[in-house]
């Protein structure tokens, strides 16, 4: 059902959140956990040049989010297992350098 979606969602936010801090993203989700959507959005790190070139180049990597006005969207549903994290994670790492 839809709590267990929300639940499912948000755990695998919550690990791809804490990997994008650590590479200096400024994430704009509530703080508190009640009022969070399914979405992430997160300002890329000082010096980047742009959200739209990392969404751009994460594209060829597969992954696949979003940087409409600026800011990082990340929008996972049920099907994506957290272990996909990691994956993220490693590809941002591959693309952070070409952005700076």
């Amino acid at each position: 059902g839809a709590e267990r979606i929300h639940a499912h969602v948000n755990a695998y936010l919550d690990r791809l959140e804490r990997g994008l801090l650590t590479r200096g993203f400024t994430s704009l989700r509530a703080l508190d956990a009640a009022r969070r959507s399914c979405i992430l959005g997160v300002l890329p790190p000082a010096g980047v040049e742009s959200a739209s070139r990392l969404a751009t180049l994460l594209g060829t990597r597969q992954i696949v989010c979003s940087a409409p006005d600026g800011v990082l969207r990340f929008a996972p549903h049920f099907a994506n297992a957290h272990s996909e994290v990691e994956l993220v994670l490693a590809a941002l790492d591959e693309v952070l350098p070409l952005c700076r």
